[in-house]
Parts: C-alpha cells; structure tokens; sequence
C-alpha cells in the first residue's frame, strides 16, 4: 500500500487503517504542534518537491557543507554535488578485474565470451574487465572516503576499463604516474546522496550515487557561437539561391 498526500508518502506491506481524526493525549498533543508550527510542515512540504523536482542546474556544495547536514535536515531522495580531486590516489586500491557485464560479479569465464552468470541468472552475459576505486576524494574543506564502481571509475580516469585493466595488470608506471597527477589535478563532480539507512533506522550515512565531469563553458560557448554562425552563413546562401532562382527567367 502506497498513501500520497501534500508530498508525504507512506508505504507499508502490511494492512494498514488510515485514522483521520484519531483522539488521546499523543494525537491531541500532535495536532496541536502541526497547528502551532505550520512554517515548518510547509518548509518541509517545499524541501520535499525540490528533491523530487530538482533543477537542472547542478548546485555545488563543499564536503563542509556536506558534513553539516544531519538526519533532521536531510531527504532520502536528496542528492548533493561537490566539486573535488583526489589528491593521493593509491593504485594499489584500484581493483581490475574479470567479471559480468551486468551484474560485475567476477568471473574466470575469458574476455568477450558469453555466459550464465550464476549471480544475476542473466544469460548470454559477457565477460568484460571491470574497475572498483576506493579513493579520498577532496576539496578545500574537507575530504572523505569512496568507492567507485566500474562506470564512474571510467569517468574518474577519462578511459575506458579494458584501459584501466591493462595498466593495472602490466604495472605500468609511467600510465600510473600520468593517471595519478591527473586525477591530482583536474577536478571531478561527486554526486552524493543518503544510504537507506536513513530511512530504516534514521541513520545518516552519505554514499556515492554518480561521477561527471566538469562541463567546459567557455568551450561549449564557442563551439556553439561557431554553430550559429555556421546556421547563419547557410541561410544566406539559401537565401541568395532563392533570390536567384526567384529572379531567372521562365524557359
């Protein structure tokens, strides 16, 4: 059973009564705080609708700012941007591997064969090599620890796993030192976002949800100046063959 109402929601598994008008001293002692604090049900009714409806401007934040948020203050749905590097990358915490392409489970089935994976009981799986990073990530207030499957370790690295995989497994040095300044240097986008543990037992435990790269404005804005310009120039053109082919004479 799902219950929406004012942008709360309510799913339970069990039957459930919903009781309107409820009485004692616990219901009696609630209703008069909903009515005595009516700014923050709406404060939070709002909170709830931007999270669930969420701008597509990124908005960055600082680890610090990350670090003040509690379980009070903080929606499951919510997800937070920060903007960071990893300043000290191990590689001897860069997991490479074989394993399913679905699932990541590891595998000694070799690269490119399909198979069952008895993990995820997909068939016609393939076996593929795939990535986990464990790595600090920070910024200039603070730094914390996470994990990065194969996908965002991809975008972290700029390459793709079967990249990531030869490097690691032939130890290349010179890869690893261009990798690690990198990573060192250019700055990445972490989305964060809440563990269910804050919904199972309020426990406010922050996890990695996605990676991106930082999109380059001033490169996008002149690519699209060359584009309009392009657009421009063309019309012209069909412009002027319009004029033209407008102007000849009928034969």
């Amino acid at each position: 059973m799902c219950l929406i109402c004012c942008c709360f929601s309510l799913s339970t598994s069990m039957s459930t009564v919903i009781i309107h008008d409820p009485n004692g001293a616990r219901a009696n002692a609630l209703t008069d705080w909903a009515l005595t604090h009516q700014d923050i049900l709406a404060n939070r009714q709002a909170r709830v609708l931007d999270v669930r409806n969420p701008s597509p401007l990124r908005v960055i934040i600082t680890l610090d700012d990350l670090n003040q948020k509690t379980n009070i203050n903080t929606i499951q749905e919510e997800r937070l941007w920060v903007k960071v590097v990893v300043p000290e990358l191990d590689f001897d915490r860069v997991h490479a591997y074989i394993g399913c392409c679905n699932c990541g489970r590891r595998t000694d089935v070799p690269v490119g064969k399909a198979y069952t994976c008895t993990n995820c009981s997909q068939k016609g799986s393939m076996a593929c090599p795939r990535v986990t990073t464990n790595c600090d990530i920070s910024d200039s207030t603070g730094t914390r620890s996470v994990t990065m499957f194969t996908s965002d370790s991809e975008t972290l690295f700029r390459m793709p796993a079967e990249d990531i995989f030869r490097i690691k497994h032939t130890k290349d040095d010179i890869a690893i030192k261009a990798a690690t300044e990198m990573v060192r240097t250019k700055p990445i986008l972490v989305q964060l976002g809440p563990t269910v543990a804050l919904s199972k037992s309020n426990a406010l435990q922050w996890c990695l949800k996605k990676v991106a790269l930082e999109e380059n404005t001033e490169e996008a804005s002149e690519e699209n100046e060359e584009n309009d310009q392009a657009a421009l120039e063309a019309s012209e053109e069909n412009d002027q063959a319009a004029l033209e082919n407008t102007a000849a004479p009928k034969k």
